[in-house]
């Protein structure tokens, strides 16, 4: 009886606890000093969230003072009830903003509330009673919600540049296409600052030719060199087996590439240009300058689709706007400059573009040629027929 009833004051003193450091999170929350631990897009898209004027966190605030309260109040003839209706009405309401994040974005800070919240139930609820069902309805929500948050997080691994850089190529070793527009990219220098490099392992030979690549560029060989051997079908390549790194790195990939919408390889995120074909657009370096800065501005994504499939769409964290991409076969239309707090617009009529014209504006990325033999990257394909 005294190891249960310890147990008891346990979770009791727990469940305090919990309410307070809920408190004082919601309160430094409500006045904007824990946008560092929040980096997440739901960070930005629920920031300031309120009903009738009063912040979300504020009402986090009063709920967990007011759980707090009941909870020290212990012994009293309405604490208890008082703590369960209370507590179980904030699961549900919690449940219910996961359940939207789950469908939009994670915000950390959210998170961090509904973790508090999820303790305390388990820590005031009774064990083996109805109320743990509501908390196994709420568990389903909070996974939903650390899903999201874990997919945004665990974004695209680069083999050459930088994670954010304004030009980012997926790309496989055994794509004819990829090839194609890596060597493209390289002889006409766009491996700088503002490009990177991903590699997509679609099976085991993607993923030894990744090995070998990514072992001749710590040794010191020059990329490019590097690069030209990776796509060299022909090359006597040593059998070096890729590591668990390159195997989790290239899901890491692939999962960014599933939720962007895209269907094939080689893909291009770009916030500078828009291709199609042999045609292309630039936009202006003004409206390309501003992505960067938070302002809302156009962003491209270009796949090289089969020419009845759409390229899709999407925007990866940190652009701060919605990617689009063009179709095969649609003309690629100049944009014109974006205000401060729109998208661009975009001309009514097509301006065809000189074939051998190089874009201009801010960036960089060649002109790039759809080939028909393109690679889905989700499965083993031969992509060499």
């Amino acid at each position: 009886m005294q190891g249960m009833e310890l147990i008891a004051k346990t979770r009791h003193v727990l469940a305090i606890a919990a309410a307070a450091l809920g408190t004082v999170f919601c309160a430094l929350a409500a006045f904007d000093l824990t946008e560092s631990v929040c980096r997440t897009q739901g960070c930005a898209l629920f920031k300031g969230a309120a009903i009738y004027g009063v912040s979300l966190y504020w009402f986090g605030v009063a709920g967990f003072l007011v759980l707090g309260a009941a909870l020290l109040a212990k012994g009293r003839s309405w604490s208890r009830p008082a703590v369960l209706i209370l507590l179980s009405l904030a699961l549900l309401a919690d449940a219910g903003l996961l359940g939207v994040q789950a469908l939009t974005a994670a915000c950390m800070n959210c998170l961090a509330v509904a973790t508090l919240l999820g303790f305390m139930g388990l820590m005031v609820f009774p064990l083996r009673s109805k109320l743990s069902l509501l908390l196994v309805f709420w568990a389903f929500f909070y996974v939903a919600g650390l899903m999201s948050a874990a997919g945004e997080l665990l974004g695209p691994v680069p083999f050459y540049g930088q994670a954010d850089a304004r030009t980012r190529i997926f790309f496989s070793p055994t794509c004819p296409a990829c090839a194609k527009l890596v060597k493209q990219t390289v002889a006409a220098g766009g491996l700088n600052a503002d490009t990177a490099l991903f590699t997509v392992a679609k099976n085991d030979e993607d993923a030894r030719r990744i090995a070998r690549l990514n072992a001749a560029v710590l040794s010191g060989q020059d990329v490019a060199t590097a690069l030209e051997t990776c796509f060299d079908q022909a090359a006597d390549l040593d059998a070096l087996p890729p590591s668990w790194k390159i195997r989790i790195d290239s899901f890491r990939n692939k999962s960014f590439l599933a939720r962007s919408g895209a269907k094939s390889i080689p893909y291009v995120f770009s916030d500078a240009f828009m291709f199609t074909g042999e045609e292309k657009a630039a936009v202006t370096p003004d409206a390309a300058s501003r992505t960067g800065s938070g302002d809302a501005a156009p962003a491209a994504s270009v796949s090289a689709p089969e020419p009845a499939e759409s390229a899709g769409s999407a925007g990866p964290a940190g652009l701060g706007a919605p990617e689009s991409a063009l179709k095969a076969g649609e003309t690629a239309q100049p944009v014109a400059p974006a205000s401060e707090t729109s998208p661009a617009p975009v001309s009514a009529s097509p301006a065809p573009q000189a074939k051998d014209a190089q874009p201009s504006g801010t960036g960089f990325l060649p002109g790039l040629i759809h080939p028909s033999n393109t690679c889905g990257y989700a499965e083993d394909t031969d992509c060499s027929k």
